[in-house]
């Protein structure tokens, strides 16, 4: 038996997707620091930084998961987060990292 294969009645932990891990975030983000998070300045700021770089914005899940808006039903969705310095996970992680 290979070491890597799970033995008969273990359990495997099943990684978070982008989604799921940025939901957890905006909760414990508008939980722990401030329930107007939605309507401040540093989430304005950083979703028209990503709306700039990124024309296709709106095929992104994670953008609207981020901002609680609806995505349009006429596009394909892109079911990552961003890359790099736009990364949703990363921006709410240095959010919470602040306070």
């Amino acid at each position: 038996m290979n070491e890597q294969e799970p033995k008969l009645g273990m359990v495997q932990e099943i990684p978070e997707l982008p989604i799921e891990t940025i939901e957890r975030l905006r909760k414990e983000v508008i939980s722990k620091i401030d329930k107007r998070f939605l309507m401040s300045d540093t989430l304005i700021s950083f979703v028209s930084k990503v709306r700039d770089k990124h024309p296709d914005w709106r095929k992104w899940l994670v953008l609207h998961v981020l901002i609680d808006s609806s995505p349009p039903d006429d596009v394909e969705l892109i079911k990552d987060d961003f890359p790099g310095e736009d990364s949703a996970v990363g921006f709410l992680k240095s959010v919470l990292d602040k306070k």
